[in-house]
């Protein structure tokens, strides 16, 4: 997992972090998580999805923690119906 994803794990453990590698996107589950979600021209990609599993957001490229952050609490301002970040409301 890439560094900056594994953060998530840490600092904000009610976010689910799902890495796929895409060197062994064959294997279960990868092959499974690759072609139900990757709609990117190119890797990194990264998919944020609410709890019921739909696409919130993606994005194409390289996004730090921190970035990555504000987008998260970009969308929970917004006032969508759904909590993005695992938290009840």
């Amino acid at each position: 997992m890439e560094p900056e994803l594994k953060k998530f794990e840490t600092h904000q453990p009610q976010i689910a972090v799902i890495d796929v590698n895409v060197d062994e996107k064959e294997k279960s589950p990868n092959k499974e998580l690759f072609e139900k979600y990757f709609q990117g021209p190119s890797i990194p990609y990264t998919v944020l999805l609410s709890e019921d599993q739909s696409v919130k957001r993606s994005w194409t490229g390289f996004k730090s923690y921190q970035e990555l952050v504000k987008e998260i609490k970009a969308l929970e301002n917004e006032g969508s119906q759904e909590p993005v970040s695992g938290e009840k409301q």
